[in-house]
């Protein structure tokens, strides 16, 4: 998945900020950002949706005031919170790689707990009591 943010088409919010940030770091091209929601299915429930592990997003401008924004690891963050450097943000790039793109432990716990969810709803549902 990959979205391309511009002044004719962008969620306005999100490119401002992005926009904002590169005009306030010239020499940066990229950066990574926390989002909950901007690329998760809607068909999803928000309640569901925030218990998901956190995504983090590429922004890269790719000319200015056009960004493309792509997910590029699900977890908790296990970088500096402050990457003064492109070549810092491509160091942990190769790490969110070498990790497969997500953080398996908190990802393998979510599943767990959609997993119990959804089988203390069938049963719910075949008994009609709450277990």
């Amino acid at each position: 998945m990959l979205r391309i943010d511009s002044p004719i088409l962008s969620n306005r919010e999100r490119y401002e900020e992005d926009k904002r940030w590169f005009k306030d770091n010239p020499k940066r091209r990229m950066f990574f950002r926390s989002e909950i929601d901007e690329f998760d299915p809607v068909t999803i429930p928000m309640s569901e949706r925030l218990q998901m592990p956190r995504l983090h997003v590429l922004v890269t401008e790719i000319a200015p005031s056009v960004h493309s924004v792509q997910p590029i690891y699900r977890g908790k963050q296990f970088w500096n919170h402050h990457l003064d450097s492109d070549s810092a943000v491509a160091s942990v790039l190769v790490e969110m790689q070498q990790q497969r793109g997500y953080d398996a432990k908190e990802f393998s716990e979510f599943l767990d707990r959609v997993a119990a969810k959804n089988k203390a709803f069938a049963v719910m549902n075949a008994t009609g009591k709450v277990h």
